[in-house]
């Protein structure tokens, strides 16, 4: 089954202290910083999907993860995360919350109870905030680290 994904993007490249400043501390630092930084804005959207979606065994809530999308192009400084629904295992399992689209979206025999969309849709700014203050604080920690001004 696909996944769906909802999407944060935050574009670092039209902030020039920001790249500039992860210029100068180096490819490695830079990285380390900017998938920090985006995991972070990252958890923000999944905190608030964790709050809002009901819960009966707490088995989706406890399955609303955070990914590292599988490639991370260190050229173009770009590093991905999503905010999923785990379904790994067998659909017993505790790492398996296959349903977790049907409480999204309904079906036929019941309602829609949406949680993935609410939350990005009222977390969408705090976490593109987090991930530039996060990178702002990383840029600044290393400067000082390396006696930079």
């Amino acid at each position: 089954m696909a996944r769906r994904v909802i999407e944060l993007q935050v574009n670092v490249k039209g902030l020039a202290e920001l790249e500039k400043g992860l210029i100068e501390m180096g490819r490695d630092v830079g990285m380390k910083g900017l998938t920090g930084a985006t995991a972070d804005g990252a958890r923000i959207v999944r905190d608030k999907a964790r709050s809002l979606v009901p819960v009966d065994t707490g088995n989706l809530k406890r399955n609303i993860v955070i990914s590292k999308y599988k490639r991370v192009k260190d050229k173009d400084r770009e590093a991905r995360y999503a905010v999923v629904i785990r379904t790994k295992g067998k659909a017993g399992a505790k790492d398996n919350a296959f349903y977790g689209v049907f409480v999204e979206r309904g079906t036929s025999k019941m309602a829609a109870r949406p949680f993935m969309r609410p939350a990005w849709e009222s977390k969408r700014q705090a976490a593109a905030d987090t991930v530039i203050s996060s990178i702002e604080k990383t840029i600044v920690d290393e400067k000082a680290k390396k006696g930079f001004k």
